[in-house]
């Protein structure tokens, strides 16, 4: 009978999402998905039961991300002006052309051991849904404020270290 291998389990521990051309905007992811794939597979009807095709086109599910907003709402900010600027500027300075509405970004996993794991690339990121930013002053504790993005890509691809 064959050995078994000891395999670590994925954990949660860490991760950063960057998109460098956005002036280095960085997250630090607190809620994230690698996300999912979908295929349009097509069904032959039969008198009994429907045979499954092989599909021919792939949906890539949207990239949902929480994150800690800093202090000075940099990073929220930067997502707030990007969708403004290809959906409904307030004046000219906020307009972004078509060639600013997509970005390439990386989401970094990191090991248990806090190292790098993996690498998740997205091609040509587009925000569509940005959350409002809570703020709470009844509790005596500090509160990490946190909101969360939607992204639209392209395709994605993961890189393993090592």
């Amino acid at each position: 009978m064959p050995e078994l291998m000891h395999q670590n389990y994925a954990t949660g521990t860490r991760a950063t999402f960057l998109i460098p051309e956005k002036n280095n905007l960085s997250f630090t992811a607190t809620r994230w998905a690698i996300p999912g794939i979908v295929t349009s597979a097509p069904r032959q009807p039969t008198p009994f039961t429907d045979i499954p095709h092989r599909g021919d086109k792939l949906v890539y599910t949207p990239l949902t991300i929480e994150f800690i907003v800093t202090e000075d709402l940099s990073n929220w900010l930067e997502i707030y002006n990007w969708l403004v600027g290809f959906t409904a500027p307030h004046h000219p300075s906020q307009w972004v052309n078509r060639k600013e509405t997509y970005h390439d970004g990386s989401m970094m996993l990191y090991s248990s051991h806090n190292n790098k794991l993996l690498e998740v690339s997205f091609k040509n990121l587009t925000p569509i849904e940005l959350s409002e930013i809570p703020f709470q002053t009844e509790d005596n504790e500090t509160q990490i404020i946190k909101a969360i993005v939607t992204f639209e890509y392209e395709s994605f691809e993961i890189k393993f270290d090592g």
